[in-house]
């Protein structure tokens, strides 16, 4: 049997969207929650690669050394907004911490400044265009109606999300046991 609470939502954890969610913005997503708090809940989708680099967005972001990393959809709400992720931790006032090592925000200027000093390693920060949100409530609804396995975050594969189904594969099957079945469900049940 498939368990789909291994765990409470809260910051720091994911969401690894059921095999046949039928939200487009959504499925075979791995969403990063970054606050879970009375107002609502907020993270990003970690696995849907952009086609913009940082510096396309961001001219304050270039630097002389080549930092460009690619630029995430984060979600549908407020798709015209730049948020990040890091590991950088005090080096950015303002930082909130979601995890062991993991910091969502800070001072934007800040951050330009450490960029243009070439303090920054593309594989301490993932940029993303808006985020996924969800009223108190909604979220534990679509929980228990199994659109979403709530499960721990593994640091060193949150950095390293690139195409879309292959991470979500890779994250179910990380799960173990029974999850496995569920990494090799086709994307249409038709296919089947």
């Amino acid at each position: 049997m498939i368990e789909y609470k291994l765990v409470s939502p809260g910051a720091g954890k994911v969401l690894i969207a059921e095999p046949f969610l039928g939200d487009d913005n959504f499925k075979r997503s791995v969403v990063l929650i970054t606050a879970y708090e009375a107002e609502g809940v907020v993270g990003f989708i970690l696995n849907r690669p952009s086609d913009f680099t940082v510096d396309d967005l961001m001219p304050e972001f270039a630097n002389d050394y080549g930092f460009a990393p690619r630029v995430y959809l984060g979600g549908p709400v407020q798709p015209d907004t730049l948020h990040f992720v890091h590991k950088l931790g005090n080096k950015i006032d303002d930082s909130m911490q979601i995890g062991p090592n993991l910091w969502w925000g800070g001072n934007a200027g800040q951050l330009a400044d450490l960029i243009r000093k070439n303090y920054v390693d593309e594989s301490e920060i993932r940029f993303f265009m808006g985020y996924s949100g969800w009223a108190m409530g909604q979220l534990e609804m679509e929980i228990e109606e199994k659109a979403w396995i709530v499960a721990n975050g593994v640091e060193s594969l949150l950095f390293d999300a690139e195409s879309d189904n292959e991470f979500w594969r890779k994250t179910v099957m990380r799960l173990g046991g029974n999850y496995r079945q569920l990494a090799n469900y086709p994307e249409d049940v038709h296919w089947n």
